[in-house]
């Protein structure tokens, strides 16, 4: 094996989306300001998203939290599908990368949704409920708020019995 990691290998986990988030709310939140400080920062940040998050994502389907590989998809998978939905929906300006994104996310989504039970319950506890259910709340909410609600999962039956979870 190699004595030092490929820098073009961009793999995605629960660190780097967190991170990816943050940065997207940070550059929409601070744009205007940003803009007039240092507008070096926002290039800079799109730059970085664009390399590490945007292309690598859409380029990769061998990330075993996918649910494409024969893995089972568990919490990870709306964890960090949740944060990159924010990068998609907050710094990302073209549209048709926008929309290959959001398709691709919402595949990989059902393949964690697939693993839910129907009443409701999640394996992992309650403890596990907002890295799991509760991310993937996250991720219908954003669907929801960027569409104007015409991207409604809150509907399903299922969905709103594993978002009611912790409250039994």
């Amino acid at each position: 094996p190699p004595c030092f990691p490929d820098a073009d290998y961009n793999f995605i986990g629960l660190s780097v989306g967190d991170t990816a988030s943050l940065l997207a709310f940070s550059y929409y939140l601070l744009y205007d300001a940003l803009q007039k400080y240092c507008p070096e920062i926002l290039r800079r940040v799109e730059y970085e998203l664009e390399r590490r998050i945007v292309s690598s994502y859409l380029h990769h389907h061998d990330f075993w939290w996918m649910g494409y590989s024969g893995y089972r998809a568990n919490n990870w998978n709306p964890w960090i599908i949740s944060n990159l939905l924010s990068v998609f929906l907050l710094v990302e300006k073209r549209r048709s990368i926008q929309n290959a994104g959001i398709s691709k996310m919402l595949y990989e989504i059902q393949a964690v949704y697939d693993t839910y039970p129907d009443d409701g319950g999640c394996e992992e506890g309650a403890s596990y409920w907002y890295a799991s259910v509760g991310m993937l709340f996250e991720f219908c909410e954003q669907l929801y708020l960027a569409s104007n609600g015409a991207i409604d999962f809150f509907r399903d039956e299922k969905l709103q019995k594993l978002f009611r979870y912790p409250l039994l």
